[in-house]
């Protein structure tokens, strides 16, 4: 492979990882918006497994930590440092599959982080309760980290068996 050809490859990841990470956070901020608006209106939605309520969530990930005082403060510069940490490693990946499964990651971190800076919480929206048992509520971005995680073990698993 020539050097030019090389160096178009990099480019062209660090492009699609900076696309993505702005259609996800993008998506989840529209999304957010769209359905505060909606319940501004007295809206709501329900299915026999599956809500759409309106949640503040000050904590991490299911509502840890939330009743730390400066918790979202705290939670605000950690997320903003990790995802700059993260973005730079990601402009350091070569692999497109890899670079794609961080980007959905930061994507959905920094939509949550905008959450944060605009409200001091993140907005969370779709509640689920499946076979007696009920599960955070959750949002778009929590959907793309948690889906660029389960992919990235996923593939760390199938690397370790060859």
């Amino acid at each position: 492979m020539n050097t030019e050809f090389k160096r178009f490859c990099v480019v062209y990841v660090k492009i699609l990882s900076s696309t993505i990470i702005v259609v996800i956070a993008a998506l989840d901020q529209f999304s957010k918006n769209a359905l505060q608006s909606y319940f501004a209106q007295g809206g709501g939605y329900s299915l026999p497994f599956v809500k759409i309520i309106p949640v503040w969530n000050p904590g991490i990930s299911l509502g840890i930590l939330g009743e730390l005082p400066y918790s979202g403060n705290l939670f605000l510069v950690i997320g903003t440092i990790l995802v700059t940490l993260l973005y730079k490693m990601i402009l350091s990946i070569r692999s497109k599959r890899v670079a794609i499964l961080w980007s959905m990651i930061i994507g959905g971190a920094v939509g949550n982080l905008i959450d944060r800076i605009i409200s001091g919480a993140v907005f969370d929206f779709i509640d689920i309760s499946l076979c007696g048992k009920h599960f955070p509520t959750f949002n778009f971005a929590d959907c793309a980290i948690s889906l660029g995680v389960l992919m990235l073990l996923i593939r760390s698993f199938k690397s370790m068996r060859r």
